[in-house]
């Protein structure tokens, strides 16, 4: 799948797979989401390995789910 995030003022378009499975506990029902990222791309240029080396790829992750669940 392919986004466009707005992340502190940059346009950044992101690559991703993304996994949900639904998980269920007796009579609760809920779901694991997960996703990998692929590529991230600002200006023409990937910036994945820059995201990876300041170790904010997980918070960009939480961006991705957060507007997931705001479409659904």
């Amino acid at each position: 799948m392919i986004t466009t995030l707005t992340v502190n003022g940059l346009e950044l378009t992101v690559e991703y797979d993304l996994d949900i499975s639904a998980v269920y506990f007796g009579d609760l029902e809920s779901e694991y989401v997960e996703i990998d990222i692929v590529k991230v791309v600002w200006m023409g240029a990937d910036v994945l390995p820059l995201i990876k080396a300041l170790e904010d790829e997980e918070a960009l992750k939480l961006i991705i789910r957060d507007r997931f669940e705001d479409i659904e």
